[in-house]
């Protein structure tokens, strides 16, 4: 299926199998379902966009990942949600680098504020940690660009929640890496 295809690299191929899935699920009665899809669809897209530093497979990706995000808005799969909202935010983190920056930057930055609405320090210590590194990396580089000031408060701060997290004593090489 699509799992092995995207663990083999063939993220084409998984597309090909995500679309013919989700032209036989309903959004309406199988949302978990299908936003499930869709993020996936949206995350074979990401890479493609990645990998081809292609703008069309960008907007492949953006799409797919709003359309999950609407379907699990509908549900009670709020996870599902800031995991989608994660996603996207590493989505505009990327295509940063290739146009567009500030503008970027400040998409990841508040798909990141979204994930981060869920995924909290108490409920989901390491995903948080993980969010909060996307963060302060998008507003160290957005420090780059504009309001120098704010930007590397707000990157310090983002940093400074992930090593309550990234400990020394338990986390040593993702402590050091910050």
């Amino acid at each position: 299926g699509a799992s092995e295809a995207v663990d083999g690299g063939d993220f084409t191929g998984a597309i090909e199998i995500l679309d013919d899935v989700l032209t036989r699920i309903s959004k309406v009665s199988q949302k978990e379902f299908y936003g499930k899809a869709m993020g996936s669809r949206g995350d074979c897209y990401s890479q493609l966009a990645a990998k081809e530093n292609d703008d069309e497979d960008f907007n492949r990706a953006e799409a797919a990942y709003r359309l999950a995000i609407r379907a699990f808005g509908q549900t009670d799969m709020a996870s599902g949600q800031a995991s989608v909202q994660s996603s996207l935010g590493n989505l505009y983190l990327e295509s940063a680098r290739r146009k567009d920056p500030a503008k970027n930057l400040e998409l990841a930055i508040e798909s990141f504020d979204e994930a981060l609405k869920f995924f909290t320090a108490e409920n989901q210590p390491e995903k948080h940690a993980r969010i909060q590194v996307s963060l302060g990396r998008a507003r160290s580089e957005l420090a780059g660009i504009q309001d120098r000031r704010e930007n590397l408060i707000h990157s310090m701060k983002a940093y400074g929640e992930a090593l309550k997290v990234y400990r020394s004593d338990k986390n040593p090489m993702q402590h050091a890496l910050i």
